[in-house]
C-alpha cells in the first residue's frame, strides 16, 4: 500500500500489508489508519512513525468507518456481524 501526499501525490511511505487491503480508514486528525486486509487482522498504523502498533483479529473485515473525534471505529465484517472498537485502547467494546 502507498500512501502519498494530498498536495502532490508523493509517496511518502509504503505499507507492506501482507495481502490486499480491503477497506481503510484515517481518524480525523490523521493520527493513525486503519486497514483491513485478507489476513483477517485490523490494523492500527501510525504514519508519522511508520509502526503499526496494534493489531486486532476479526471475521473477514469488510468496511470501516471512524467517528467524526476519531474515539470510536465501526467494523462490519463479510459474515453480516460488526463491533465497534476504542481506538485509544484498541479493544472491541461492543457489538453492532
Amino acid at each position: 500500500m502507498e500512501l502519498r501526499r494530498l498536495d502532490n501525490g508523493e509517496v511518502f511511505r509504503r505499507v507492506d500489508a501482507g495481502s490486499p487491503v480491503l477497506d481503510l480508514v484515517a481518524a480525523p486528525d490523521g493520527q493513525w489508519l486503519a486497514y483491513a486486509s485478507n489476513t483477517t487482522n485490523l490494523v492500527r498504523y501510525r504514519p508519522s512513525t511508520g509502526i503499526v502498533d496494534a493489531s486486532l483479529p476479526t471475521e473477514r473485515p469488510y468496511d470501516l468507518a471512524a467517528s467524526a473525534d476519531g474515539s470510536r471505529l465501526a467494523v462490519t465484517t463479510l459474515t453480516g456481524g460488526g463491533f465497534m472498537v476504542d481506538t485509544a485502547t484498541w479493544a472491541s467494546t461492543a457489538r453492532i
